[in-house]
């Protein structure tokens, strides 16, 4: 649930920030009426992409490494496996798009004076490091090295879909998409408690 109250904090800062600019909080995803479905396409196309090589990636490491994390015995309870599938993958996804992509790389690439490859890294520096200490418990150095390993070929790809696009409906379906078969496999991983 903690992934939820950052949400919030991160929604309030940006409606706080894009206020201060001017903008509404909905500008950072330059959404449109016409071509809603179009985007869905792309955002599914774009999941299709990128998530082999995200998975691809990590398990590579992994083996190179020699390593296999071991299973934490952990069983969510069944409210926390529902507020899982159902609430956090909807609301976490959009925010973090709207964070790091809407708001941060758009503002990254202009202090770089459209430098997008920097703001690329410099906004992978932040959502790497975000994403590779998950959870909080039983993270293995291994584990941090995969999983960087495996974002930051999907972020660039994302990067350089962006810059052509310059919409975040895309990003959110598959964004979407990634967290829900993460939330899916954590589930029957680590199953329904009581």
């Amino acid at each position: 649930m903690y992934g939820t109250l950052v949400d919030v904090g991160c929604i309030v800062l940006l409606i706080w920030m894009t206020r201060r600019e001017g903008i509404r909080l909905f500008d950072l995803g330059n959404y449109r009426r016409k071509g809603w479905l179009r985007d869905v396409g792309l955002g599914v196309g774009l999941f299709v992409l990128t998530a082999p090589i995200t998975v691809g990636a990590i398990y590579a490491v992994l083996a190179l490494l020699q390593f296999s994390a071991p299973s934490s015995g952990i069983v969510l309870p069944r409210w926390a496996t529902l507020y899982s599938l159902i609430i956090w993958w909807v609301v976490w996804a959009p925010v973090e798009d709207m964070t790091y992509t809407g708001y941060a790389f758009a503002r990254l690439e202009a202090l770089t004076g459209g430098k997008w490859l920097l703001a690329a890294f410099v906004n992978i520096f932040f959502m790497v490091l975000q994403h590779s200490f998950f959870p909080f418990t039983g993270v293995h150095w291994q584990s941090i090295v995969a999983m960087t390993a495996g974002l930051i070929p999907t972020v660039v790809v994302g990067a350089w879909f962006y810059m052509r696009w310059r919409r975040l409906l895309p990003f959110h379906v598959s964004h979407w998409l990634t967290d829900l078969m993460t939330v899916l496999t954590v589930s029957l991983v680590a199953g329904f408690g009581g």
